[in-house]
């Protein structure tokens, strides 16, 4: 008679943020699924640190500097082990990081008085396509949309 006593753990999904952006944390978690399961090991890519929570059913990563955006497929892994040290089939979460633009200035006063001084007020983009922003006064009432 054989009994197999080692039954790997299976897990539900990761939740956690889809979108992230770098050097923020995030966090991270499956559901426990069953009381057998004693251990977690979690899988980030190159640049991103666990700061948080390895070896449980939920981690906080820091995604540091994430020199590529885009989509990172896989970019989480987790599988988990039961009491025997036999682990179950992994779960993967998708990750996008999205693309910053650090060449941008937003002037932080203007002067609307028809001086000819600071009347107006825009943004000055680089490779923007599309913006929309509001204006408001300083008890926070919104004067241009």
């Amino acid at each position: 008679m054989y009994i197999n006593c080692c039954q790997p753990p299976t897990l539900g999904n990761i939740s956690g943020s889809l979108t992230v952006c770098p050097n923020s944390s995030y966090n991270y978690s499956v559901p426990i699924p069953f009381a057998g399961t004693i251990t977690y090991n979690w899988t980030v890519p190159p640049g991103s640190t666990i700061t948080s929570g390895q070896g449980t059913n939920q981690i906080v990563v820091n995604w540091g500097l994430i020199s590529t955006p885009g989509l990172i497929p896989n970019a989480i892994t987790v599988f988990a082990f039961n009491q025997f040290g036999c682990p179950g089939p992994s779960s993967t979460l998708d990750i996008f990081v999205p693309t910053l633009i650090s060449n941008i200035f937003f002037p932080n006063a203007f002067t609307p008085n028809d001086d000819g001084i600071n009347d107006g007020w825009s943004p000055i983009p680089f490779k923007i396509v599309q913006i929309k922003w509001q204006v408001f006064n300083r008890w926070g009432e919104r004067v241009f949309d």
